[in-house]
């Protein structure tokens, strides 16, 4: 474990930066596709609970290489007072293999939870991917990459005041991305992501169901699923989310 007093949010833009151009730059590639997509959610009763969300994924295949974009921030208040406010952002560049099943890739990520005392944290790893199934509808593919996570975290003391601690850790980082189009106009995904550590160990899952509505606007029903294995005092390990969204499609 290593400590720093750089500042993790600009390392972090530097880093995705740099990713989110590796790649992009192939002569042949195709025009980027992908997607942006809005929720919101209000619920009353014992307690008024209202959140919103913007997100976006965007991909650019080419022959030799494979771009892929993704950001999204989550808030939302509970009686007024705020109690989501979460935001991440990743890049990913995939050097292809001559038959396609297999990639080589650059990975860095970027995360702040201020609701669960998460200031920054940074996943900056190179690794190899592996087509597992692509099959019509279906499609399954594996990844995982070494890496370096570096966190920054308020930590509470005895008298009650806080204090930021900041942590270089070696970790691993593995990922599964699922999805099955049950017909032309309904898809189903499953993406999973694990990222180790020997200080702590974060594993995300979402499951969607999206269904298209007119031209480039679909709905989109998903669950997700967040666990820290060492979560701040009085924050829970586990984080469940139900969204609505409403997705607008662009290119392909």
């Amino acid at each position: 474990m290593l400590t720093r007093k750089d500042d993790p949010l600009l390392r972090s833009v530097c880093l995705l930066a740099l990713t989110a151009s590796f790649g992009v730059s192939s002569a042949h590639a195709n025009d980027w596709t992908g997607e942006g997509s809005l929720s919101a959610g209000l619920s009353s009763g014992n307690s008024q609970t209202s959140d919103a969300g913007v997100g976006f994924k965007s991909n650019r295949d080419g022959y030799d290489w494979r771009t892929a974009l993704e950001g999204k921030v989550d808030y939302g208040k509970t009686n007024g007072i705020e109690s989501k406010n979460r935001s991440y952002m990743s890049a990913q560049a995939d050097r292809k293999m001559p038959n396609n099943a297999w990639s080589a890739y650059g990975r860095t990520s970027y995360e702040q939870d201020e609701i669960a005392g998460l200031n920054s944290r940074v996943f900056l790893g190179m690794g190899i991917g592996y087509v597992a199934l692509d099959e019509g509808p279906l499609r399954w593919s594996l990844e995982s990459s070494p890496g370096l996570k570096m966190e920054s975290r308020r930590v509470r003391l005895p008298d009650t005041t806080h204090t930021v601690v900041d942590d270089d850790n070696f970790a691993v980082q593995a990922g599964s991305r699922l999805s099955l189009a049950l017909n032309e106009s309904v898809k189903v995904a499953n993406n999973t992501n694990v990222v180790y550590a020997e200080e702590s160990t974060q594993i995300v899952n979402d499951l969607s169901l999206t269904a298209a509505l007119i031209e480039n606007i679909s709905a989109r029903i998903s669950f997700d699923v967040r666990h820290d294995t060492a979560p701040l005092e009085n924050v829970e390990p586990t984080d469940t989310t139900t969204r609505i969204s409403l997705v607008y499609g662009f290119g392909g």
